[in-house]
């Protein structure tokens, strides 16, 4: 089967068409995969900000079709339609049984780029090879833990689908899981890409008062305003701290951080409210450092800071919280996606996001 293979860092993906997935074992789909969009956790991988081991296929957030399932599998069938799903919580290990499971442990070997058991479904020429984030949707055929799916019953097209698995999920866990959330609270989201546009549209759907946006590039704000912000800031043309106190005198009630740049992170300490919180939603590179410019500043504001990983892991309930957002129309998900390339042009859609081009771009199998 065709799939997008690494084999370094910092090197180009490599189309090659003799990769191998085994057949579900117990408890186990094969999907064939229709839609994947192209990540800029893919990217901290392919250039080596976030270690893996090689070679890998990544891809983490997708749609697709179930093409054969293993014993014991009695939710899905041949034919249905499915998102995908990298992060899904045991619900048995220590974290999820104190209901951290955003936490959960399952998440060491997610980014080793393995399945739960430790185990990978991809060969090549009798050697295993790696599935990115547990996945490796950049492949015609996956071989997944049921768990990792979520059947699709509305009329959602597959290509808006699969924007569920990582970018969705993460922003809407961020506000509906990550913290308590009360309406009318004034937030600012930094970082305009589909997590950040994602938190902005749950924000909103939350009932948030005054939504103010920050990015660098200026077509993201004027998405940002069509999707809802009150206020958008463009941070290489003012300071984002003394902006946000303009707008709002005591700073806001919530700063949702959608970048990974521990510089950002403590920009977003600044512009916080005393007794308001930070949500990290952003990947930041292995190894880097948070610094706090004024530590005594931070507790003696009782400033909270929080990190959220794909949405703190409630999947099914946040996917079934988006659909039905879409289905009534108070979500726009048709401005995330901005190209749709093959797979032939996977590493264009790498420089697609290095250029900072667009919301997301989808590779298309079927």
């Amino acid at each position: 089967m065709r799939s997008a293979l690494l084999t370094a860092r910092n090197k180009p993906l490599e189309i090659v068409d003799d990769l191998e997935v085994e057949d579900p074992a117990d408890g186990e789909v094969c999907v064939r995969i229709s839609f994947c969009g192209v990540c800029h956790s893919d990217l901290h991988y392919a250039v080596g900000a976030l270690a893996i081991d090689f070679p890998v296929v990544l891809g983490h957030e997708a749609s697709g079709i179930v093409h054969s399932v293993g014993r014991g599998v009695s939710r899905f069938k041949q034919g249905d339609r499915v998102i995908l799903t990298a992060h899904s919580p045991c619900g048995r290990c220590y974290c999820c049984l104190r209901g951290d499971k955003g936490a959960c442990s399952t998440v060491k070997e997610l980014s080793r780029g393995l399945l739960p058991d430790g185990t990978t479904r991809f060969l090549r020429k009798g050697n295993p090879v790696y599935m990115g984030f547990g996945l490796g949707a950049f492949s015609e055929f996956i071989t997944v833990p049921q768990s990792k799916l979520y059947l699709i019953e509305s009329k959602l097209p597959q290509d808006l689908a699969a924007l569920f698995g990582c970018a969705l999920r993460t922003g809407f866990g961020a506000v509906f899981n990550s913290i308590e959330f009360h309406v009318g609270q004034t937030i600012v989201v930094i970082g305009l890409g589909a997590v950040g546009l994602s938190i902005l549209q749950a924000a909103s759907f939350a009932g948030a008062g005054t939504i103010i946006a920050v990015d660098q590039l200026e077509n993201r704000l004027q998405t940002a305003k069509r999707l809802g912000a009150h206020y958008a800031i463009c941070s290489n043309q003012v300071d984002v701290v003394e902006e946000t106190r303009r707008i709002c005198k005591h700073g806001a009630d919530l700063v949702f951080e959608a970048v990974g740049d521990p510089n950002v992170v403590a920009t977003a300490i600044e512009t916080v409210r005393r007794g308001g919180s930070v949500i990290c939603t952003g990947t930041p590179a292995s190894g880097s450092k948070l610094t706090i410019a004024d530590a005594l500043m931070f507790v003696m504001g009782e400033k909270k800071i929080r990190g959220s990983f794909m949405g703190s892991a409630e999947p099914e309930l946040d996917f079934q919280r988006i659909e039905r957002a879409w289905t009534i129309g108070k979500i726009n998900l048709e401005e995330y996606i901005t190209r749709i390339r093959p797979l032939e042009e996977i590493n264009m859609a790498f420089e697609d996001i290095q250029n900072g081009v667009g919301i997301r771009t989808l590779i298309q199998f079927s």
